[in-house]
């Protein structure tokens, strides 16, 4: 069973560290509602919800708790297969920097990111980008069509993963081996740092 504690990913901003809340509201354009602004064991704050990625697997447990005074997200998976998604619609030109704090207590045994036989990871932060599917490849456009025909889900014109992983030094980077239109940067790899918090 792993378990992961995500404060928030929050853009051009940092995570509110002490015991104080304020009442939800939405946050300025560019900034994904912390989940700091919520008391334990509420709703997610504004924009937050729940997104399952396979028919064939249950869904991850998301829970807001208690962080020595901060409310954080609790995940808790034992072969789950979900995430937590909060849409904007930015420019990244104009909004270039994401910022966010992960905690991990526990890596996948066995896992690797650069393999696909083995590739998993405990924590993930994902960014979608929009593009002109006409222009990608057929094979892209039929990779699509199965991940839509399995999965139900649209995919993305591209994906950024930013992965707390194993198998390769942080900073690398890594092409999907289903498809180029993902890639993974090991932001945070190996067990060195598990059960801190990690900006």
């Amino acid at each position: 069973m792993l378990t992961l504690l995500l404060a928030a990913a929050v853009l051009l901003g940092s995570c509110a560290r002490g015991p104080g809340r304020v009442a939800p509201v939405a946050p300025p354009p560019g900034v994904v509602s912390k989940f700091s602004s919520m008391p334990p064991g509420s709703a997610y704050p504004p924009g937050w919800r729940e997104l399952t990625f396979s028919r064939f697997r249950k869904p991850t447990h998301y829970a807001m708790v208690d962080d020595c005074g901060t409310t954080v997200v609790e995940a808790t998976t034992d072969g789950g297969s979900s995430g937590l998604v909060h849409l904007l619609d930015i420019d990244p030109r104009k909004f270039p920097v994401l910022t966010w704090r992960w905690k991990v207590l526990e890596l996948i045994p066995g896992a690797d990111s650069t393999r696909a036989d083995a590739e998993d990871a405990p924590a993930r932060v994902d960014i979608s980008f929009a593009g002109e599917r006409k222009k990608l490849s057929v094979q892209e456009r039929v990779f699509f069509s199965l991940v839509k025909a399995l999965a139900g889900l649209d995919m993305p014109y591209a994906t950024l993963e930013y992965v707390w992983g194993n198998g390769a030094p942080a900073e690398t980077v890594i092409v999907n081996t289903w498809t180029s239109r993902i890639r993974m940067i090991l932001v945070e790899s190996g067990a060195d740092r598990t059960g801190a918090w990690v900006t």
